[in-house]
């Protein structure tokens, strides 16, 4: 991750979490951001608790928000 400090991936996790439910695409974004964070914790509870799925194609929507907070294209 370019940025050393998670503190904006940390608090989107957050918010997405709290409404999760309130797009199609929100579980795996959370997985995707528990990738970057590197925090397996987080990648669990994507998985285990929200029902991402790791081998499912990376949206648009997702792929830009990440790229956003990542500044790394992929």
């Amino acid at each position: 991750m370019p940025n050393s400090d998670p503190t904006a991936l940390t608090n989107l996790y957050t918010a997405i979490k709290d409404g999760v439910n309130e797009h199609n695409d929100n579980p795996q974004l959370l997985l995707l951001i528990g990738i970057h964070l590197n925090d397996l914790s987080k990648v669990s509870e994507a998985m285990d608790t929200f029902g991402a799925l790791p081998t499912r194609v990376v949206t648009a929507r997702n792929h830009a928000i990440i790229q956003q907070f990542t500044n790394t294209g992929r």
